[in-house]
């Protein structure tokens, strides 16, 4: 049986290991706003090798990134 209340209670009332309340969750808000990593993507498919996951995925992520101001490109 899990307290509701106790859980409540400890969560108003705890200073130090209540780190939920530290969480800086609105520096993730553009971020998310559109979506990076495509969703369903083995729904219909086997996963990817690593060498596709890369091509296919993760350099598309990066590029996104950059193109919406998120990170910026290395000058060289």
């Amino acid at each position: 049986m899990i307290d509701i209340e106790a859980l409540r209670d400890h969560r108003a009332r705890a200073q130090w290991d209540n780190w939920m309340k530290d969480l800086r969750t609105e520096l993730y808000q553009m971020l998310y706003e559109q979506p990076i990593y495509p969703k369903n993507m083995y729904l219909d498919r086997e996963p990817m090798k690593h060498a596709e996951y890369r091509e296919q995925v993760i350099e598309k992520q990066i590029q996104l990134m950059h193109e919406r101001g998120i990170w910026v490109k290395p000058e060289r």
